[in-house]
């Protein structure tokens, strides 16, 4: 009886060893595989911290069209980063997200003293390049809390169940802090 008591925990321990490094694998191979936008979005960050963000908005544009188009939020960046001291402090990954296929989703702070801004983005791969379709700038706590607020809770938003209107009955558009729309 003894004998299979041990056997049965030998074989117990066994089965616990193989799922925690198989676990293992799948969080490594997950992490060793970056997007094939990765290399882009770093380039944005680089230029971003590094220089002006109208540098990184006006090099992200995939075409002049949409230069021109991201000219007024890329000016009202610079502005921003003048106000609040000259220099980002660095930045910090919010949310990715796919889309689909070939469309991702992603979110950032840009971080000042003593708010940061959000930056979201949308990468789109029509081939085998991924392209930036639209950015996206805002300084509007009140709004992230508003958008944060059903992911915490599990329920649906009030934008949601009423497109077009925020909790206070308004447009969400015209929150302030709001530096600029994407195409």
């Amino acid at each position: 009886m003894k004998l299979y008591a041990l056997l049965l925990i030998a074989l117990l321990a066994g089965v616990v060893v193989l799922i925690i490094a198989r676990s293992a694998e799948v969080r490594a191979a997950g992490a060793a595989a970056p997007a094939g936008y990765d290399s882009a979005v770093n380039e944005f960050w680089k230029r971003w911290e590094t220089s002006r963000p109208s540098d990184a908005i006006r090099q992200a544009a995939p075409t002049g069209d949409f230069q021109r188009a991201w000219d007024r939020m890329a000016l009202a960046a610079d502005d921003y980063q003048g106000r609040t001291g000259g220099k980002c402090l660095g930045h910090a990954e919010i949310a990715r997200r796919s889309l689909g296929e070939r469309i991702e989703y992603i979110s950032f702070f840009a971080l000042y003293d003593p708010v940061p801004l959000r930056v979201q983005m949308l990468y789109y791969r029509a081939q085998d390049k991924w392209t930036p379709i639209s950015l996206r700038i805002d300084a509007a706590p009140s709004r992230w809390l508003q958008e944060a607020n059903p992911l915490q809770l599990g329920g649906s938003s009030t934008a949601q169940q009423n497109p077009g209107a925020d909790d206070m009955g308004g447009v969400d558009d015209q929150q302030p802090g709001d530096l600029g729309g994407g195409r």
